[in-house]
């Protein structure tokens, strides 16, 4: 994975919560890319954050959620400040992972 994956996938996401924020149906343009993989990941762990979805853990048990809840503008904010960080640790390549090794070391 690249920072470009990554940046693909935020603009997804972003896309999506702007689209269902509008009451607009969103689809992502990319099945089957990586891209595509990181934003139906993400966005299960959005639902989940909102109340909308449920999370399950590796045996299959649901993950229940005891953080307060978070609202569609929440989830845009969040994003936006991770787009904006990957633009700035990425530079102008693009397609390096400066981003993904920076946060590697908060990321469990």
């Amino acid at each position: 994975m690249t920072d470009q994956d990554a940046l693909a996938a935020v603009e997804l996401l972003l896309d999506a919560c702007q689209s269902r924020m509008a009451d607009h149906a969103y689809e992502p343009a990319v099945p089957g890319s990586l891209a595509g993989e990181v934003y139906d990941m993400v966005w299960g762990l959005c639902e989940w954050r909102m109340g909308l979805g449920t999370l399950v853990d590796e045996e299959g048990d649901p993950i229940e959620n005891t953080l307060d809840l978070v609202t569609m503008g929440d989830i845009i904010s969040c994003l936006r400040c991770v787009h904006r960080s990957i633009g700035f640790w990425t530079g102008d390549a693009g397609t390096q992972r400066e981003y993904l090794t920076f946060t590697r070391r908060f990321v469990v």
